[in-house]
């Protein structure tokens, strides 16, 4: 007998067997894991192999059904096993395409169908070792559909390979299994060797490749295939293959040694089997406990420990110390360099490491280790992050800092929102070995754990922060800035200067530009503090439009500069805006210190705040100490004019340098109160209207005497000057006292309803009411009074006019009204 014989002999039966319990083994491992895609459809690749396996297995051995029923058994895993091949690549490489599955799918059920009718093979004859079967011609067309499944298959990889989705180390055992199933298959194809059971044997092979594929890309963990879940199918399947392989020469051997009969034979054997399924069971899951559970339980209870440790914790850095601590301790580490997002700076950066940098990381959000991180949302072997397009799109630079650090692993923190709130990267292990599969799932059970807890604290310190600062500015807020100002006080602190910066005509700012546009000032005018004084003193936001600023162990006249360095910077911003009227926006500053001229905390802010008091009553946008001013006089009796008294003298200003002026100031006052009263306004701003009406033109005064008395029409130089007059108008109201709350409506009255007014061009109901009250006043007296350019237009024309433009010029509900109380005479028409 050759020695090929006395292979084949051996090996016909047995390698089918052995192959489809290691198919069967496999499967079994994987019920337990995680299901997604790739491991459905590598579930379904393993049931094609049983098939293809189990098949010829029970043809060759010539048990029960026919040989010709086992063999399309066989044949049929063998047509299914390319299709399933296919899907399990598109899962792996996670692409998609549906309309490829359904036609290969049909394909592979109709060559399976074509087979049970010997369309491919005929002739079937299994003997003693041997199996033939005659191929015939049409052979060629599964062999063709399989090619064209194969060239498919290849381009899917080839293209992952080249977008380098999945690293090229990743797919080598897929290849190595395909290789190896290709040669079974071509062997037993070949007259001479058809009887071997190479296909088998490359099939079970194949199977073991793309399991490791699997394993490599950490699909499962190693103990789903050491559970005793698994040792016992492990010592059922082994105790099978030594019962069919040992079976019949026991049999004879006990028969002639014992003299018994073929039951008590069976008796003892079977007494044989399970003793040897007992052993086996026992000596290898007590192998197993030696080598992987008990390991596994301790880590297990370190994540749990670790957990417990961390989950009360608030504090960022006192978490990212005991993730340190723990990863160099389990893992051997050398290094751990931790970059947590910072959202201001919209940067990661290096926090805390056992090992400080020369030079800490900062990477950017758009950083290609970052997005990688981002979309992977899973630990990253660098050493593949290096084999990707993103890592051939960093600098060389940055390519250098990681090299010099010897990064190995990075460890991404995800947030409940899938987002990427921060990283660990760690070097290289102290042994200088590589980072096990049974390692990378400890860190990224830390990792998990870390992530959840660092998202608490980052909460807590949010939550914190708001309390503490004004959510607009940044700075402190009122309360803590109070809580601190006691602190001092209790501290007794030798020296403390308290600043009180109070914004001039916000409210008129805000009127004017919207409030958004005024939240941004209020926004950078606590930057220019913070740059002035972050470093010495206390910054926090007192009111709407207040600030203040406290100042341990400062002395008032240190304080008294580096506010009068915000003043310079504040002028600096205003005058490089865009909007020329933002200049008049200034601030105003009272400075108290302790001891010098309070005796406690509640002096220090009434003294500070009075000084601001007395700043706004004498023209605003000072800078100026308590001991300057003389602030102790009764606030509402002394230092403020007669509101009355301040508004005819101006108007009597202008009535020494044109008396038109003057009456039609008086005249627009008095229409433009009465349409208000009629129209249902507040007596407040009634009387505001009543006194813009009367200073709506006092920014005449500067205009030049022979624009005002021209005869002629103006050209249009002239009328250019002459519309300077409302901004004249502003920059003289601005100043007095109480009298600045006027301005919208001044600023407003020759803006137009259609948007085509001046000096702003706004339009509708942004114009400020009493500014469209004072428009359909102004209009109608200067139509309906002499001028030196031109006479009176009579009455009627004059309410036509208005009726005309009414939506166009004026506002249509107060222009309708108003020609409305003409005509009936509720409001008299005054001549002069």
């Amino acid at each position: 007998m050759t020695f090929l014989e006395i292979l084949n002999g051996f090996m016909f039966t047995n390698v089918p067997l052995l192959a489809l319990m290691c198919n069967i083994f496999l499967l079994f491992t994987l019920i337990t894991a995680k299901k997604d895609a790739s491991i459905w459809a590598f579930m379904g690749l393993l049931c094609s192999f049983i098939l293809w396996t189990a098949g010829a297995y029970c043809m060759r051995s010539q048990i029960y059904l026919s040989d010709a029923f086992w063999w399309n058994v066989s044949l049929t895993g063998i047509f299914l096993v390319p299709y399933m091949y296919f899907l399990l690549v598109e899962a792996y490489t996670e692409q998609r395409g549906t309309f490829l599955r359904i036609v290969f799918g049909i394909g592979s059920v109709l060559m399976a169908v074509l087979n049970g009718f010997e369309v491919f093979f005929v002739n079937l004859s299994v003997g003693e070792n041997t199996s033939n079967f005659e191929v015939r011609v049409w052979a060629v067309i599964p062999v063709a559909f399989t090619l064209i499944i194969f060239f498919f298959i290849w381009k899917t990889i080839s293209r992952t390979i080249k977008d380098e989705e999945i690293p090229l180390a990743y797919l080598n055992p897929l290849f190595v299994g395909v290789i190896i199933m290709l040669i079974g298959i071509t062997i037993n194809v070949i007259p001479k060797f058809n009887s071997l059971p190479t296909d088998t044997l490359a099939c079970a092979l194949n199977a073991a490749c793309i399991y490791y594929a699997f394993y490599k890309k950490r699909f499962y963990a190693l103990s789903q295939i050491t559970s005793r879940g698994s040792m016992y199918v492990v010592s059922l399947l082994l105790t099978g293959v030594a019962v069919t392989i040992f079976y019949e020469p026991a049999s004879k051997f006990l028969q002639g040694r014992l003299e018994s009969n073929v039951t008590d034979v069976a008796m003892v054997i079977t007494v044989i089997c399970a003793g040897t399924a007992i052993l086996l069971f026992t000596g290898l899951n007590k192998l197993n406990d030696g080598l992987f559970v008990r390991e596994q339980l301790r880590r297990e209870e370190k994540v749990h420990d670790f957990s417990a440790a961390v989950n009360p914790c608030l504090k960022t850095n006192e978490i990212l110390q005991k993730f340190s601590e723990l990863i160099q301790e389990e893992v051997l580490a050398d290094h751990i360099y931790i970059c947590m997002y910072d959202e201001e700076k919209e940067v990661y950066t290096s926090d805390l490491n056992i090992q400080s940098l020369e030079m800490p990381l900062t990477l950017r959000k758009d950083h290609p280790m970052v997005k990688k991180l981002q979309d992977t949302k899973k630990g990253l072997l660098y050493s593949d992050f290096q084999k990707t397009t993103q890592y051939k799109s960093m600098w060389e630079k940055e390519k250098l800092s990681l090299s010099e650090i010897h990064a190995t692993y990075l460890l991404p923190f995800i947030g409940n929102d899938e987002t990427l709130f921060g990283m660990a990267i760690l070097s290289e292990k102290r042994t200088r070995k590589s980072y096990t599969y049974a390692e990378i799932n400890f860190l990224e059970s830390v990792s998990s754990v870390a992530a959840i807890a660092l998202k608490n604290a980052s909460l807590y310190q949010m939550m914190e922060r708001e309390a503490l600062l004004d959510g607009l500015t940044g700075v402190y807020n009122r309360k803590t800035f109070n809580k601190k100002l006691e602190e001092q006080f209790q501290n007794q602190v030798s020296q403390i200067t308290l600043v009180l910066l109070n914004m001039d005509d916000f409210s008129l700012y805000n009127e004017l530009y919207g409030s958004e546009e005024g939240d941004r000032v209020l926004k950078d005018f606590a930057d220019m503090l913070t740059q002035v004084f972050g470093g010495t003193g206390i910054v926090a936001r007192y009111g709407g439009k207040e600030f203040a600023v406290l100042l341990p162990y400062g002395d008032p006249l240190t304080a008294k500069a580096m506010t009068e360095q915000v003043q310079q910077m504040l002028e600096h911003y205003i005058a490089n805006s865009r909007e020329r009227l933002k200049k008049f926006l200034t601030f105003s500053a009272g400075i108290c210190s302790y001891p010098a001229y309070a005796a406690n905390a509640n002096e220090l802010l009434s003294y500070a705040n009075m000084t601001v008091f007395k700043i706004k009553q004498q023209g605003k946008n000072r800078v100026e100490l308590y001991s300057d001013l003389d602030v102790t006089t009764d606030k509402k009796e002394d230092g403020i004019q007669e509101l009355t008294s301040t508004i005819f003298a101006l108007t009597a200003a202008i009535d020494a340098k044109d008396h038109y002026t003057f009456n039609h100031s008086r005249c627009v006052s008095t229409y433009a109160a009465a349409l208000a009263e009629h129209t249902g306004a507040t007596p407040e701003l009634v009387e505001i209207i009543r006194q813009a009406g009367l200073l709506h033109d006092i920014g005449k005064i500067g205009i030049p005497d022979s624009i005002l008395t021209k005869t002629g029409r103006l050209d249009q130089e002239e009328f250019s000057i002459m519309r300077q007059h409302v901004e004249r108008s502003i920059e003289m109201i601005r100043h007095l006292p109480s009298l600045d709350y006027v301005i919208p409506a001044v600023l407003g009255h020759h803006e137009r309803f259609d948007g085509k007014g001046y000096p702003r061009g706004i339009a509708g109901e942004d114009i400020p009411i009493s500014a469209r009250y004072l428009s359909i006043a102004d209009a109608f007296d200067a139509m309906v009074s002499k001028r030196s350019y031109k006479n009176k237009m009579p009455l009627e024309d004059a309410l036509a006019e208005i009726e005309r433009n009414l939506g166009l010029q004026f506002d249509p509900k107060l222009g309708r009204t108003f020609v409305d109380l003409i005509r009936s005479g509720d409001i008299e028409v005054i001549n002069y």
